[in-house]
């Protein structure tokens, strides 16, 4: 199972949504937390990956050796 560590960014942002759309971001990504490979995609030239919520994009990077993963706006 991988951590989700959110940047204080993203914190500050995730704050200023409304509660319906917290819950389904919370719930992609509790959703995810077994096996991100499969929900998130990697994009093309850079070592971020995304995973769409509604007309959402939640970006993360991976960080292997301590198997976190961090949400980004």
């Amino acid at each position: 199972m991988w951590d989700i560590v959110f940047s204080k960014n993203a914190e500050r942002e995730f704050k200023k949504l409304d509660n319906r759309l917290k819950t389904r971001i919370s719930y992609a990504l509790w959703r995810a937390k077994n096996n991100p490979f499969k929900y998130f995609l990697k994009l093309a030239n850079y070592d971020i990956f995304r995973i769409r919520v509604g007309d959402y994009r939640v970006l993360a990077k991976f960080i292997y050796q301590k198997k976190r993963y961090w949400y980004s706006k």
